[in-house]
């Protein structure tokens, strides 16, 4: 009877390790940005040396976002390049690095930041800025 069990608690364990990627996710990482439902960019969320977590467009899809500038923008990003320009700033995440908030994120063509939220849901980061109680909400895929 006792060796039912084992072998029963090693299968269900089995059948629970394809499975255990998608759990383990976090919201560290690379992950594909859509507009207008085509892929824009490749955006890097990673923690800061403030122990906060930012991201950053690493990879550019969108020929549009090659040609422009962050001419609107105000501060350290004015007139950068979009590669490599942080849009994420200053979010702090839970224990298990599943949500992340508190931050801002950037809109590069209107120079606009707005306050942003960001959790993992299966395979897909979800993005949410908002200003008071409007809010938008993007989802991101994870790029391997």
């Amino acid at each position: 009877m006792r060796q039912y069990l084992v072998v029963g608690l090693l299968l269900a364990w089995a059948s629970m390790a394809p499975f255990s990627k998608v759990r383990a996710q976090t919201i560290v990482g690379k992950w594909k940005a859509f507009e207008n439902n085509k892929p824009s960019s490749i955006i890097e969320i990673f923690k800061g040396n403030d122990q906060e977590y930012y991201g950053k467009m690493v990879v550019l899809l969108d020929p549009e976002l090659k040609k422009n500038r962050c001419d609107k923008c105000s501060g350290d990003r004015k007139g950068k390049g979009m590669q490599n320009l942080v849009i994420i700033r200053d979010l702090k995440a839970n224990e298990n690095l599943k949500e992340a908030k508190g931050g801002k994120i950037l809109d590069p063509f209107k120079g606009k930041e707005y306050n942003c939220k960001i959790w993992v849901d299966g395979n897909t980061l979800k993005m949410r800025a908002y200003i008071g109680f409007l809010y938008g909400t993007r989802t991101w895929h994870k790029v391997n």
